[in-house]
């Protein structure tokens, strides 16, 4: 299966925003872009991207997932590359285990429907799908403490040519992310009519957003890509961990 590239590659967008695994892809090609902003964050211990299985399956470690499928919302990114990680660390197999796409507004109904074993779900959708689910861990825990999971990306001359914009975009983007982490009940409107997700699940003492986030620690991991404006050297398996 192809990679999925950011559009901006393609002289489509001038600015993406996308997963960091996708931007490395690109990069490694020769694709002339930059990552310039950070987009989101997983902290050890407050990442909600699960990976989970059914409350009623059998399978409750990464051996047991063995010869099994799980779904992912893309293969070969960065999710891909944490779950990998993760059943490596584990006791899993990954070349034994089976990995299918799954948009991630289907993957609880791929699971219920038995058409997969077990799914990696991203903060809304496991929330969504908490009475229903068994959570096996937290993948991008696998890759390190602190993983920079999507950025804004963006073609060099397009950066080269508006620098200020550039600079005003990657303050604003951390302003951003500094207010909604400390003003979480004012944003839940806002999330809500965007995902549909019902305001009880997206309480501050609910699900999606119980998990606090320390303020110190991720004001530190943005002070740290305040000002670059170049790919920072990915981590991403070798080329055989994606053969079968």
């Amino acid at each position: 299966m192809e990679r999925r590239r950011p559009r901006c590659s393609a002289e489509t967008l001038d600015v993406v925003c996308t997963n960091i695994g996708s931007i490395a892809d690109a990069y490694a090609h020769g694709l002339p872009i930059a990552l310039f902003a950070p987009s989101t964050l997983a902290i050890a211990g407050q990442s909600n991207t699960t990976l989970a299985v059914l409350r009623d399956s059998p399978i409750r470690t990464a051996h047991d997932l063995i010869g099994k499928t799980i779904a992912l919302s893309t293969l070969r990114d960065l999710q891909h590359a944490a779950l990998l990680e993760w059943l490596a660390k584990n006791g899993g197999d990954i070349k034994a285990t089976n990995y299918v796409e799954v948009s991630p507004a289907n993957m609880l109904e791929a699971l219920k429907l038995r058409r997969v074993d077990a799914v990696v779900m991203s903060e809304l959708y496991s929330a969504v799908g908490r009475n229903d689910t068994h959570v096996l861990g937290r993948p991008y825990e696998a890759l390190g403490r602190t993983i920079m999971v999507a950025g804004w990306a963006a073609r060099r001359d397009w950066l080269a040519a508006n620098p200020l914009a550039a600079r005003k975009f990657l303050g604003a983007m951390v302003a951003t992310a500094r207010w909604a982490a400390s003003h979480q009940p004012e944003i839940l409107p806002v999330m809500h009519d965007i995902t549909g997700t019902d305001l009880d699940t997206l309480a501050p003492d609910g699900p999606a957003l119980s998990r606090r986030h320390d303020r110190r620690e991720r004001n530190s991991a943005d002070d740290q890509l305040v000002g670059q404006v170049r790919l920072p050297p990915a981590r991403l398996p070798s080329r055989g961990r994606w053969e079968r």
